[in-house]
């Protein structure tokens, strides 16, 4: 069996097309709101997961030209996760969550699927085990309320480390073993 993604082609260069990660360390800094702007133009994108955005709370923007859906921490300076949406992608937008300073999702409308997006920030291996606890166990229950038929992507910083049971989660659903597939 194949999954959706390894079916369709085209759905494939439509995810690369409008969903990149940017770990932009901070957008607090004088420039990088400008560079991020110009991510549709410099490297073909719509939609750039931005993570330690460290702006304080959590928002949805939106523009003519774009929309930024944030999550951030409740004491300013800390984490945070965005979406910058760009272009005729921002009316193609159905639903977002803005969960806390390490999870932000949208769901977009595509063809043939629509297209989740969960942008994550993992703790980094440093942090206290109660905190990687409580971050995998958010980001499973978040990924469990995905629509099943839904094309997925989970992207951002992951920190280098994915917990085992996310990793055999994800291996038994790309290899069909759930009902993300079709025949």
């Amino acid at each position: 069996m194949k999954t959706l993604i390894d079916e369709n082609e085209q759905l494939k260069k439509s995810v690369k097309q409008h969903a990149e990660k940017m770990d932009v360390r901070t957008i607090k800094e004088t420039g990088k709101i400008i560079e991020i702007r110009a991510a549709p133009r410099k490297y073909g994108i719509s939609t750039p997961a931005l993570q330690e955005i460290r702006w304080q709370g959590k928002s949805e923007i939106k523009t003519k030209k774009f929309a930024t859906i944030y999550s951030g921490e409740e004491k300013g300076g800390q984490k945070g996760v965005a979406f910058i949406v760009f272009g005729t992608m921002t009316e193609r937008i159905i639903k977002t969550r803005l969960i806390n300073g390490r999870m932000v999702y949208i769901n977009t409308e595509m063809d043939p699927y629509n297209l989740s997006l969960l942008n994550v920030y993992a703790p980094s291996k440093n942090a206290k085990e109660e905190e990687k606890e409580k971050f995998y166990e958010e980001a499973e229950k978040e990924y469990t309320t995905i629509p099943k038929e839904d094309a997925i992507i989970i992207l951002g910083d992951l920190n280098a480390q994915i917990e085992k049971r996310w990793k055999e989660k994800w291996n038994q659903e790309l290899n069909g073993s759930e009902q993300r597939t079709r025949t």
